[in-house]
């Protein structure tokens, strides 16, 4: 159905690409951060998203991690979370539920080693895919496999009532978002996104007593020329 074809003379088009996207700009270093929004690419995607992107560590939300908004399909919720790229689970994987899985575990990882910082009043799922809402149907195919990757590559998840959006909140929870981050880029244990992340998988895979073979390879990210590295000239990596 047309109802389902991005139109860049929509006004939705306008709003998440340009109105949506310079409100952001005007709250973040933007020689720092990379701010992008998509509705979708042809076909528009079951909720639309945002992303900032500490230039040094990804200019694309397919690689990397980064500080995301993202909407529920019935754009009742608004989502703020710290996310993981999962393109690279669907390069590897196919769009299939494996691909899901691995970045489920991927992000657990992840984020146990940065549980000091998780800010208060968070929820532990996302819920973007709202299956239980019966106006159309449930997403399928690719959408839905990209859909559960943005969901479960998401930890530290604030969740708001888009009807009772407060904007004093809203700026408050980005400049949080945004420390925290900065926290995360600037330590240690992310120089390696891949090893940091490996580390506990095995101990996972321990704990599971290997009932389920988590063991898997995520192939190094070469940056490209213009992201600019880190002073100790650490590996930047995609997932």
């Amino acid at each position: 159905a047309s109802i389902h074809i991005e139109k860049s003379n929509h006004k939705v088009h306008d709003l998440v690409n340009d109105k949506w996207k310079k409100e952001i700009i005007k709250n973040v270093n933007s020689k720092k951060y990379l701010v992008d929004s998509s509705l979708g690419k042809g076909i528009l995607r079951p909720g639309p998203w945002l992303t900032i992107m500490d230039k040094s560590v990804t200019e694309s939300a397919t690689e990397g991690y980064y500080l995301a908004y993202l909407f529920s399909r019935s754009a009742q919720k608004l989502y703020l979370s710290i996310a993981i790229g999962g393109t690279q689970f669907q390069d590897l994987y196919g769009m299939k539920k494996e691909a899901v899985e691995k970045i489920e575990i991927f992000t657990k990882g992840w984020k146990d080693l940065f549980k000091h910082l998780k800010p208060n009043n968070t929820v532990e799922k996302i819920d973007l895919l709202e299956d239980h809402l019966k106006y159309e149907k449930a997403v399928s195919g690719s959408s839905r496999n990209l859909t559960q990757l943005f969901e479960k590559g998401s930890f530290f998840i604030k969740e708001y009532d888009t009807k009772k959006i407060d904007d004093l909140q809203l700026n408050e929870d980005l400049k949080e978002y945004i420390g925290i981050y900065d926290e995360i880029v600037n330590d240690p244990k992310s120089e390696n996104f891949n090893i940091g992340a490996e580390t506990v998988l095995d101990r996972e895979t321990k704990n599971k007593k290997n009932k389920i073979d988590y063991n898997y390879n995520i192939p190094d990210f070469q940056p490209k020329d213009k992201i600019k590295k880190k002073k100790n000239n650490s590996t930047t990596y995609k997932a």
